[in-house]
């Protein structure tokens, strides 16, 4: 190929170039679109999933500054209630950990409408489990009671019988087979 050919095959493309600048700026534009668009749905899941390890962080700190030790137990109430609370915080601890496992089992549509649900209190995100029918109704009822119990007794862990943790563990078994 002679030098005077490449040169104008060269001229050819660079005016085939000049000629389709918009159809090229317009193919590129969308080309980037696509590529933000993805990187947009990443962004949600990486929200989603620091956002729930903060609560998650946010639930242990409460629980470990609301639950009593053995040795914190005033003279005249027994360390039987401590154990008891004890055992329904392990228990709910469990229960909280394997809701979140089912909900990151979920398809990512799905589960981001879990990520502004907050988790203080798991009585809507049981709900909304159960709205997806990932829960059946014995299932729900039994842990939106376990959620209200675990509730109740954080925010006065010494009235917490033995009776109560037993009927907090048969509640717990009753729902246990529809979690991961």
């Amino acid at each position: 190929m002679t030098s005077d050919k490449l040169f104008q095959w060269l001229l050819l493309v660079y005016r085939w170039i000049d000629d389709n600048k918009q159809l090229l700026n317009t193919g590129l534009l969308l080309l980037i679109a696509v590529w933000l668009s993805f990187e947009r749905g990443r962004l949600k899941d990486l929200v989603y999933q620091l956002r729930t390890l903060r609560q998650e962080v946010r639930a242990v700190q409460t629980e470990v500054e609301s639950s009593p030790t053995s040795a914190g137990v005033p003279p005249g109430n027994d360390a039987g209630s401590v154990d008891a609370w004890d055992q329904i915080r392990n228990t709910w601890t469990n229960v909280r950990d394997r809701i979140e496992r089912k909900i990151e089992q979920l398809d990512g549509r799905v589960r981001r409408k879990y990520e502004n649900i907050a988790r203080y209190n798991y009585a809507n995100v049981i709900q909304q489990l159960h709205k997806d029918e990932e829960l059946g109704e014995g299932a729900r009822d039994a842990l939106v009671k376990m959620n209200d119990l675990f509730l109740k007794f954080r925010r006065n862990p010494r009235r917490a019988t033995k009776e109560e943790a037993e009927r907090f563990n048969r509640m717990f078994d009753s729902a246990s087979s529809e979690l991961p």
